[in-house]
């Protein structure tokens, strides 16, 4: 009898086992979401040897229903700008495309986002890499980041001589939401 009686005792505990993983994996999960939208622009920086020239006319904008959200931000080498310039500001012929044996500044870019209420900002150095600039610490609604761009400048770095050729840079920001 008392054999018997052990046996029930094991097979009950496994019975509620496997109830509590039923009810734990039947759990209803809602995906986060983030929405970010980016305005202003810098149609001319003035740059200075010496000095980190600096804009503050571009600022973020973010939605999301989460306080865990991040903002990266890197070089979105775009129209065929070489890879090995990643980060740096490089010739572009002023309406197209960037020009063949391009002059590039030696310094890569910084960008910075603010630190506001539900949000905290840090520096990045441009590269092809993803690099967080705003992390969240609260769920937000079209909340406004101003944001910095600074370029070094040496007396070494080259000169554009060639009528409407600028130096250019496209940066790509990423939203995630966890």
């Amino acid at each position: 009898m008392s054999d018997c009686f052990q046996r029930s005792r094991a097979i009950i505990p496994a019975i509620l086992v496997m109830l509590l993983v039923v009810i734990a994996c039947s759990v209803t999960v809602s995906a986060a979401t983030i929405d970010l939208s980016v305005s202003g622009n810098i149609p001319y920086m003035a740059m200075t040897p010496g000095i980190a020239s600096q804009n503050t006319s571009v600022n973020l904008t973010v939605t999301s229903d989460t306080a865990t959200w991040t903002i990266s931000v890197k070089d979105a080498s775009d129209d065929a700008k070489p890879p090995s310039f990643a980060g740096r500001m490089v010739e572009w012929d002023g309406t197209s495309a960037y020009v063949t044996s391009p002059k590039v500044l030696g310094a890569n870019m910084t960008v910075s986002g603010g630190t506001v209420t539900g949000s905290s900002g840090s520096s990045a150095t441009l590269s092809s890499d993803n690099q967080i600039i705003e992390s969240g610490t609260a769920e937000v609604t079209s909340l406004e980041i101003p944001l910095t761009f600074a370029q070094e400048v040496a007396y070494t770095d080259p000169h554009l001589t060639a009528p409407d050729h600028v130096y250019r840079i496209v940066v790509t920001f990423t939203g995630a939401a966890a």
